[in-house]
């Protein structure tokens, strides 16, 4: 059944549009596609109108969520739908500052989902290398800005005091990215270096 929901919501945007294919109740089909991690307005309108216009023009704010993103964002070719899940509920409420017409949706155990579903801001994120499948591929195709970064550390990243000072880590499973990271860092005079800690070959 699972996988019988799971074709029939790539030609679906709500939750009814599903179960009626399937002859199936609506709850049942929020269940399943709950545990397939894919979320659809429910509604019947088209998550597409959620956002009009490509809101990542490059100011500041554009930039730190485009970081987020890159480091704990997702992007599914299912009606184009972009989402962010995290523990840090009060920090994710700040994109709807952001993009006032993202969802919001709480899950059991904790964790906030943002999402919304644009076609234009879709294809204009996977077209600066923040992809379906970035996490090994990922190949930031803009100019890394310290807002950037400073949205890829909250996303992926983590310090401890370490002699003689404080130790920076961002995590990525790319090491094209971590170099793109590491040439930046360089140019601006700071000390960096990128350890490879998985035997299997990056790419």
């Amino acid at each position: 059944m699972i996988n019988k929901v799971k074709e029939a919501a790539k030609d679906c945007d709500s939750y009814k549009c599903v179960a009626a294919k399937l002859n199936a109740k609506e709850s049942t089909v929020r269940t399943y596609l709950s545990k397939l991690k894919i979320v659809l307005q429910g509604s019947g309108s088209n998550t597409e109108k959620a956002v009009k216009n490509n809101p990542f023009c490059s100011n500041f704010t554009s930039n730190y969520w485009k970081g987020y993103i890159a480091a704990d964002g997702n992007l599914s070719k299912i009606n184009y739908n972009i989402s962010i899940v995290s523990k840090d509920v009060e920090h994710l409420l700040k994109i709807k500052e952001f993009i006032p017409d993202i969802h919001l949706y709480y899950r059991k155990n904790g964790m906030l989902t943002a999402y919304f579903g644009s076609k234009e801001t879709w294809k204009y994120l996977a077209g600066i290398g923040i992809t379906p499948k970035k996490s090994r591929n990922l190949v930031f195709k803009e100019p890394i800005t310290w807002d950037f970064l400073r949205g890829l550390f909250d996303g992926d990243g983590h310090f401890r005091f370490a002699k003689p000072g404080v130790e920076w880590n961002i995590v990525s499973a790319s090491l094209y990215f971590a170099n793109q990271v590491s040439n930046f860092l360089t140019s601006q005079d700071i000390k960096n270096s990128v350890l490879i800690k998985d035997k299997r070959t990056p790419t």
